[in-house]
């Protein structure tokens, strides 16, 4: 599983007074979407479902891992289970945290009484794939009948690039007239289009962690979502999730600059 050593900030890091106007501005782009680019820059994609259970909270792993258990070879369970009951209930930043890890060759898949999420790993098969997989989960899901309501729909993922990825991108982040990216450089930029939440990252100079290789580079990271789905999503998920698929894809080409989308060999 990879990791990335970065601490987020919502406008990057900054050593300045506090007076001095800061101003981004990305560029928009009108430009064809490709359907993928080599070499693949993405290094995990994930999709969560945060709900809330139909059942006992203390019963919804045992039901989802029937449903699972002849996909995945390994359970783990995750240290938030070594704080006590009353904590992890009553904290508000750990509803939604996993409980339990699943991992097989392609996939981890965690579980908490609130949330499941898919994580696939390197290397990355396409979207077709992803989401048929994807699809299944959620028919097991259903099987389970542990969900009440989905709250919270997340699809997100991750890239890494060698290089700096602030050369390669339609961004500016000036102070007063001057370029203000350095050589550790993180933005965090949160918005909203078309009721879809998106939280877009970038930052470089990031240390990549890969079994045991340390990598230096530069990652973009899409995360879109959308709340309050009901139950009707968990019957027919398809068309919110290739919605959303296709969101993440327009924020992530949207940002890089043509010469750069063109040298990464796109298939439209």
């Amino acid at each position: 599983m990879s990791t990335f050593c970065v601490d987020w900030l919502e406008i990057g890091i900054f050593n300045q007074p506090s007076d001095k106007n800061y101003i981004l501005s990305v560029q928009n782009i009108d430009m064809r979407i490709p359907k993928k680019i080599d070499p693949c820059p993405i290094v995990e994609s994930i999709i969560e479902l945060r709900f809330k259970p139909s059942v006992p909270t203390d019963a919804v792993f045992g039901l989802i891992y029937n449903q699972v258990k002849n996909s995945y070879q390994e359970v783990q369970k995750l240290p938030i289970l070594d704080l006590p009951e009353q904590i992890r209930n009553q904290d508000k930043n750990l509803l939604y945290r996993p409980y339990h890890k699943l991992r097989n060759e392609q996939y981890d898949l965690n579980i908490g009484p609130r949330v499941i999420s898919l994580i696939k790993k390197e290397p990355y098969n396409g979207w077709e794939r992803f989401s048929a997989d994807t699809y299944d989960l959620i028919e097991q899901v259903a099987h389970a009948g542990i969900v009440k309501t989905i709250e919270r729909l997340g699809v997100r993922y991750i890239n890494f690039f060698d290089s700096n990825i602030y050369d390669k991108v339609d961004l500016k982040l000036l102070l007063g007239d001057k370029n203000f990216i350095k050589n550790d450089t993180y933005i965090k930029n949160v918005y909203e289009d078309s009721g879809i939440k998106i939280i877009l990252q970038l930052g470089n100079n990031v240390s990549y962690n890969k079994s045991g290789s340390v990598k230096t580079g530069s990652l973009i990271d899409v995360d879109v979502s959308r709340y309050n789905l009901g139950d009707a999503f968990i019957s027919s998920p398809n068309e919110i999730l290739n919605e959303m698929h296709k969101k993440e894809k327009e924020v992530f080409f949207e940002i890089l600059q043509d010469d750069f989308v063109n040298q990464l060999n796109p298939e439209y």
